[in-house]
């Protein structure tokens, strides 16, 4: 029993010591801005990499920035604003993680009833946080709008005090509270304005980073599941918040769920990834306010595996946030130069953008002899040879790398010996080449007859060259210039009389296929341009005129003849460089058109001809799929014809068309709004030869816009839409004429069920009965809203009387049949409805205001209270132009129990 009680005494011990703690330091008081941690940590996200978070709230209470809080070691992973960038840039010794936010959701809020844009603003009093001052993207939207404001301290009663102001929010925070107390606002959202910041950086410190990479990795992969979890769950979240949070209002979280949405990205493999032009651009919006210097790479200030990749996936990530790369390579310059304990030379930087581009984590590890770097390889005691060719025995106990590059073998021999133009010609020669070196399998395989002389590595081989104990020394073309250059060997020359290539790739462990998949994405994005550099690097031409004195007057003459005719060219030099600056500048000014304008343009009958890569990006298709097509492909159904025929008719005249709102659909259907502008392009003769249309994503501001006009409780449309909508359908009823389906419902005691079972029961209900009404008037032209408390509306279009009857006799039916217990409705004691419907016939021109309508309906419902409640009535209402004015005939209807 004791041996038994020590071994589980002992696995208890060792789970225990596997488990790190991560204090995270929030930089605001919890919400469902942070509902990635709460969820990851109720979940078991954290659990299962091994992770204990403690999750520590921001507030008023601190006086010191979360970013400070872990700089001095108070915790080990904070959030904070866009403007961390600018303190990282500015020597902070912080390294981002990602960020819960794609679109920064801090925006203002303006006092208002109105649409409200930048320039209204001017004169007006603007509430900032203090922290945040010149650092957020409300602020450098300020600064550079030109207008002026008054800035005053972050202070919420005040601008609530205030008759016309705005303020810095989180847009489903305070927001919230002002749609509660009926406060009209507007949103301007920062990112309409070319300030489209990150939200909410993740990072840690910059020393806790290097010491414990993959413990960081982990604890962000596991707090963007639970972030995903969050955005894809909102009832369960909001659930797990209440629990965790006791204070939090269920009403604000909802909110706040769908409010947030449009700034957050849903795709699993991409939620909390940065993009590196995105990142430039913040910097350079800081740099245009003088709030930063110079910015370093965007590698050293983020995490470079929570960079967006299009060749990285989930997968590839959550592998390299487990797993750090072994390698080790002997002396073999200018490939690998050891140097103490770091290893350079261009395979080094091959691996170091290889890292850049994926996040692949690499760890250099010094080795004496290549023969015990192979057989660890072979034992998976090391997990990667950085640079070696492929052989048979090797296959069998190793996977290889696309290839880095390919080389010449080459042999390096006494200047002015000859008999080395092809292999035969060194028959019987001695040849040294390194021991297990790919050299030397290639010339056992293919050339037995030459006569191999094993050495500890080249440089060795090449002594023994000049010393006369050998005839020659083979590798590859680089590795014996650079040798020959690095050491003075003047008196020896390279041949290449072998055809084959050299081709250099890494050596992977053979149960790491993932750290081969995720080698070659990163190989794959090196560019041949930056090949060459990283060769020109570490093989200069200035080495070999210093090692070769004999070249210097065949140089010295060529030199002088440059020089006669630098000056007959310099004309022609400077007109072709000015125009490849031109170009240059003209390519580049393209690129950025290219992936940041929503541009197409069409010919005379409309068909595509180009299309911005932004543009295939927005809509989902790609450019061959829109080539030679029309832009019907994305039309969506419900714009009217008359839009479009009025755009042909005003782009054909020459006139510029505009629409402030256009929606189209994507590839898979969706939907999203732009802001158009299609400009007719004309030829010299002033004829029409096509047409350029340039666009403006508003779909963040639709959505949220839509949200403005939603009850945050049941997703009916509230009180503000119901006046709009209503006063437009009146409007076009007097100018047209026709019919009117309006009800009024509420539910029967609801102040009673209020008192018996609490505020939050009663917000169950309003949304149970939402739903079954919902279940019943579910075509598209039904409009549904809630009017106040308990108080709804339903429009529907006008049909039948027995229609119209039947789908009341359902609403008020399937109330019922929820069976909700309400011992304070007798006789039913179940929760039930009364149900109003007015049937109006309007005539053309009749003036009849809604207020009408609305009364009459108001009363119809009160007369089934009544009779009992639990029903519904109906009546008619004709409103016809008379010469005298307006009458009303009314009709009662029928009623239901």
């Amino acid at each position: 029993m004791a041996k038994l009680f020590l071994i589980n005494l002992f696995f208890v011990v060792t789970l225990f010591a596997s488990v790190e703690t991560v204090r995270v330091q929030l930089n605001w008081k919890p919400q469902f801005e942070f509902a990635a941690f709460y969820v990851a940590k109720e979940k078991g996200f954290y659990e299962k990499e091994g992770i204990d978070v403690e999750i520590l709230p921001g507030g008023p209470h601190l006086h010191r920035s979360s970013a400070e809080i872990v700089l001095q070691g108070d915790a080990d992973v904070g959030v904070d604003y866009g403007g961390l960038l600018a303190d990282i840039a500015n020597g902070k010794r912080l390294r981002i993680l990602g960020a819960l936010f794609e679109h920064s959701p801090l925006v203002l809020l303006v006092k208002g009833g109105r649409k409200s844009t930048l320039l209204d603003l001017d004169g007006s009093d603007v509430f900032l946080n203090p922290h945040e001052h010149m650092r957020s993207a409300v602020s450098l939207m300020l600064e550079r709008s030109g207008i002026r404001y008054r800035r005053k301290p972050f202070d919420w009663n005040a601008f609530l005090k205030e008759p016309r102001a705005a303020i810095d929010q989180f847009v489903g925070t305070k927001s919230y509270e002002m749609r509660r107390r009926g406060i009209p606002y507007t949103i301007i959202d920062p990112g309409m304005y070319g300030y489209d910041f990150y939200g909410d950086f993740l990072f840690a410190r910059e020393a806790l980073w290097q010491e414990k990479p993959l413990l960081m990795r982990r604890f962000v992969m596991a707090t963007m599941q639970g972030w995903h979890y969050a955005l894809t769950h909102p009832d369960e979240t909001v659930g797990i918040l209440k629990r965790t949070i006791p204070d939090a209002d269920t009403g604000a979280l909802r909110y706040e769920a769908r409010h947030y949405l449009p700034f957050v990205t849903t795709d699993a493999g991409k939620i909390g990834l940065l993009r590196r032009e995105k990142l430039k651009l913040m910097l350079e919006r800081y740099a245009e306010m003088e709030r930063i210097a110079k910015a370093p790479k965007i590698e050293e200030m983020v995490d470079p595996l929570f960079l967006e990749n299009g060749s990285v996936n989930l997968r590839d990530r959550q592998w390299m946030s487990r797993h750090i790369l072994h390698y080790s390579e002997t002396d073999w310059p200018p490939l690998t130069i050891r140097r103490g304990n770091r290893l350079e030379g261009i395979i080094p930087d091959y691996l170091q953008l290889v890292y850049e581009r994926t996040g692949l984590l690499m760890r250099y590890v010094p080795y004496g002899r290549w023969s015990r770097v192979l057989e660890d390889v072979r034992s998976r005691r090391l997990d990667m040879a950085a640079a070696t060719g492929v052989t048979k025995e090797r296959r069998c106990y190793a996977l290889f790398t696309m290839p880095y590059d390919s080389y010449q073998f080459a042999v390096a021999l006494p200047v002015g010996q000859e008999g080395f133009n092809t292999p035969k010609d060194m028959k019987n020669l001695k040849i040294a080449v390194g021991r297990n070196y790919t050299v030397q399998a290639y010339l056992r395989k293919n050339f037995p007859y030459i006569h191999l002389v094993t050495v500890e590595n080249t440089l060795e081989g090449m002594r023994k060259t000049v010393r006369g104990e050998v005839d020659g020394v083979a590798d590859i073309e680089p590795v014996l210039r650079y040798l020959i250059g690095e050491n003075n060997f003047a008196n020896l020359q390279i041949s290449t009389p072998f055809k084959e290539p050299f081709v250099l790739r890494g050596m992977i462990r053979r149960d790491y296929p993932e750290a081969v998949t995720v080698l070659n994405k990163g190989l794959m994005q090196i560019g041949n341009e930056e090949k060459v550099q990283i060769t020109s690097r570490w093989l200069p031409v200035s080495v070999y005129r210093e090692k070769y004195p004999w070249l210097m007057w065949p140089l010295a003459g060529l030199a002088f003849l440059v020089l006669v005719m630098a000056y007959l060219l310099y004309r022609m030099r400077r007109e072709i460089a000015l125009r490849k600056r031109v170009q240059r500048d003209l390519q580049e000014m393209l690129d950025i058109v290219d992936r940041y304008v929503l541009m197409s343009k069409t010919d005379r009958d409309g068909n595509i001809t180009y299309v911005s890569s932004a543009f295939c990006d927005l809509t989902g298709y790609a450019r061959e799929e829109l080539m030679g097509r029309d832009h019907s492909l994305l039309r969506n159904p419900s714009t009217s014809r008359e839009l479009y025929r009025k755009m042909w008719e005003t782009i054909e005249s020459g006139e510029v068309w505009e629409a402030e709102e256009l929606c189209n659909r994507r590839k898979d259907g969706s939907e999203y709004w732009v802001h158009a502008h299609i400009v007719p392009i004309m030829d010299k003769k002033r004829e029409i030869t096509g047409y350029m249309a340039f666009r403006r994503d508003i779909t963040p501001y639709k959505k949220m816009e839509e949200l403005a006009h939603r009850d945050m409780l049941t997703g009916f449309y509230n009180r503000r839409a119901f006046n709009i909508m209503m006063e437009e359908r009146l409007r076009e009823l007097k100018r047209k004429g026709g019919g009117l389906v309006f009800g009024i419902y509420d539910v029967d005691r609801f102040k009673q069920y209020n008192d018996l079972y609490g505020h939050q029961a009663g917000d169950e209900v309003l949304m149970a009965i939402s739903r079954a009404v919902q279940g019943v008037c579910k075509r598209s032209s039904d409009l549904l809203f809630r009017l106040g408390g308990e108080e709804f509306g339903i429009v529907m279009e006008p049909e039948s009387d027995i229609g119209i009857d039947l789908c009341a006799s359902r609403i008020v039916e399937r109330v019922r049949e929820l069976r909700i217990p309400h011992r304070g409705n007798p006789p039913y004691h179940i929760v039930t409805i009364s149900l109003g419907v007015v049937i109006s016939r309007i005539g053309q021109g009749a003036n009849v205001r809604f207020e009408e309508i609305y009364s009459h309906c108001d009363r119809v419902m009160y007369r089934v209270k009544e009779r009992g409640r639990n029903g519904y009535a109906m009546e008619r209402l004709n409103i016809k132009r008379e010469p005298k004015g307006e009458t009303a005939e009314m009709s009662a209807g029928s009623g239901g129990s």
